[in-house]
């Protein structure tokens, strides 16, 4: 175990108690350090940050706290920081003042602070970037928004803990390696979030069908939207599988397709067939993009969705060339919009950007 990760655990284990350590976090933080913070009401927004002379006190009494082996640690290590760190967390999420995470210094406890305060606020465009994946943690977002729907957007076992948090029950954490981490979350968080309950949206559907001039191909599901997609702040939408984004790299032979596609906001509602920037790799064609100059993409929209939560739906189809003989590649979809993208994805043309 990193010397790192051990050394924070022993701090949070002493913030809580020292007789309750904290396990250590994994390498994608699926969950939030439990501090102890008092309870209170729904935070109705963000406050004021809590100041230096605050986070020094805490600091201090932290230390005084601590067992006289790890205080020592903690000084001959250099890591006072660290309880700084921790308490800053705590006084933020305390205050509700998103402002507050700014500060710290440990990027997991930085991005705790940034959930829990965006969570307790109902500000979603406070949430942190999910690591390994597009867009912001999406139990933060759904929690932010106020919206079992949005629950779809994440993992089986994030999808418990982002039901969990909504209708305050740690019962519905589950079992499991992490539901006891989750439990404790709920049970901190829960009694300031309002009580919402309701189900997840059903899963995003797509499919893909490739046809060189034959008739009857097959129509080959196509799952990287079963989790939502994106819109963007200028309102294009993104047809992007979450951990592929836009650099869609190689297909193993017989493996599915990645599709990326940009869609720019129509200037009618309904049944718009516009030119789209878009590409799509197979495992036995390679790929075809619109960007080579050989490829054409036309999509027609049937549903247009207007933020967060909004749903979309529609047909792309592209027409172009691969090995001197024509290809024409239809996908259908219908799915949702888990986020609102604050950047282009990964691997989108910067000068585009």
């Amino acid at each position: 175990m990193p010397r790192g990760a051990t050394l924070l655990s022993l701090v949070l284990g002493c913030l809580l108690g020292c007789d309750r350590p904290v396990p250590p976090r994994r390498p994608v933080p699926r969950g939030l350090p439990v501090l102890t913070v008092p309870d209170g009401d729904a935070a109705p927004g963000s406050r004021e940050a809590p100041g230096n002379d605050a986070v020094e006190r805490c600091a201090r009494e932290t230390l005084q706290g601590t067992p006289p082996a790890l205080a020592e640690a903690l000084v001959v290590l250099d890591q006072e920081e660290v309880v700084r760190d921790a308490c800053r967390l705590r006084l933020a999420e305390e205050a509700v003042a998103p402002s507050g995470c700014q500060a710290i210094t440990l990027e997991p406890l930085r991005e705790a602070c940034q959930a829990r305060t965006a969570m307790l606020s109902g500000q979603p465009d406070g949430c942190p970037a999910f690591r390994g994946s597009l867009g912001r943690d999406p139990v933060c977002v759904a929690v932010a928004l106020r919206s079992p729907a949005l629950c779809a957007a994440c993992t089986l076992f994030d999808r418990r803990r982002c039901l969990a948090l909504l209708s305050r029950d740690p019962r519905r954490c589950g079992t499991g390696e992490y539901a006891p981490e989750c439990a404790r979350e709920v049970t901190r968080l829960g009694p300031r979030l309002p009580l919402v309950e309701g189900q997840p949206y059903a899963p995003g559907t797509a499919s893909v069908v490739v046809s060189r001039g034959d008739a009857g191909a097959p129509e080959v599901p196509y799952r990287g939207f079963d989790r939502g997609v994106f819109l963007d702040a200028s309102g294009a939408l993104w047809l992007v599988d979450p951990l592929v984004s836009w650099d869609l790299g190689a297909v193993l032979p017989g493996a599915d397709p990645r599709v990326a596609v940009r869609i720019l906001r129509p200037s009618a509602a309904r049944e718009v067939e516009v030119t789209v920037e878009a590409k799509i790799t197979l495992s036995d064609l390679g790929t075809l993009d619109t960007r080579d100059g050989t490829t054409r993409a036309v999509a027609r929209l049937t549903r247009f969705p207007e933020g967060r939560r909004g749903h979309a739906a529609g047909v792309v189809r592209w027409e172009g060339l691969c090995a001197g003989r024509p290809v024409t590649v239809t996908l259908r979809f219908q799915t949702f919009v888990r986020d609102v993208l604050p950047r282009p994805p990964r691997g989108y043309p910067a000068e585009l950007d």
